[in-house]
C-alpha cells in the first residue's frame, strides 16, 4: 500500500521529476513518467480532497455565520428585556412612592442619576467649554463640572433621572444565618 503524501509533498515531487527530466535533455524515461503518474493520482486525490475540505469550511463558516447572527439577535433581545423589566422595577416603586423594595436575598434602590448632560445649543456654550479638534465640539466633561458647580451655562442643562439599582439583601441574608 502507497503512504499518503501532503499536497506539498506531491508538488516537490512532481518539480524533481521535471528538474530530472530537465537534466535528461528533455527525455521522459520510464522511471520518471511512472513517477509522475503516480504523483499525478496523489495530486488528483489531494486537489479533490482540498476542494472537499474547502466545501465543507465554507459550509461551516455560512452555519456558524447563521449562528452568530441568531445570537446576536438573542443579546438584543435579551438587553431590551432587561431595560423593560428595570422600566417596570422603576415604574412600581415610583407608583408605590417606595425608596426600596426587598426580596429574601435582593432589594432595589431608587436613586437620582449623576445626571446627563444636554447640550442644548452648542453655539451658545462659551468658547471656554468647547475644545477644538477638526471640528467644534463641546467638552462635555469641564462643562457638566461647572454645570454642577452651580455656575449658570447658556445652551446647556443636566437632566437628572431616576435609575434603577441593586444589591444583596445582606440584612435578610444575615437574619436566615442566624
Amino acid at each position: 500500500m502507497e503512504e499518503k503524501k501532503t499536497l506539498s509533498s506531491v508538488v516537490g515531487d512532481i518539480s524533481l521529476a521535471i528538474q530530472r527530466i530537465m537534466e535528461n535533455d528533455g527525455e521522459l524515461t520510464k522511471e520518471i513518467e511512472d513517477e509522475l503518474l503516480s504523483n499525478e493520482v496523489n495530486l488528483s486525490e489531494k486537489v479533490d480532497a482540498y476542494y472537499y475540505v474547502l466545501d465543507k469550511i465554507t459550509a461551516e463558516e455560512i452555519y456558524w455565520k447563521q449562528k452568530a447572527d441568531e445570537f446576536r439577535k438573542l443579546s438584543v433581545s435579551c438587553k431590551k428585556l432587561k431595560a423593560n423589566l428595570n422600566d417596570r422595577i422603576k415604574y412600581a416603586m415610583e407608583k408605590l412612592d417606595r425608596v426600596d423594595v426587598y426580596g429574601d436575598d435582593f432589594r432595589f434602590k431608587l436613586q437620582t442619576s449623576p445626571g446627563k448632560l444636554i447640550v442644548e445649543d452648542i453655539e451658545l456654550v462659551p468658547t471656554e467649554y468647547k475644545t477644538v479638534v477638526h471640528i467644534t465640539e463641546v467638552d462635555n466633561g469641564t462643562l457638566k463640572k461647572a454645570i454642577v458647580r452651580g455656575e449658570e451655562i447658556p445652551g446647556a442643562r443636566i437632566e437628572y433621572n431616576k435609575i434603577v439599582r441593586k444589591f444583596v439583601n445582606r440584612k435578610k441574608i444575615k437574619e436566615k444565618s442566624q
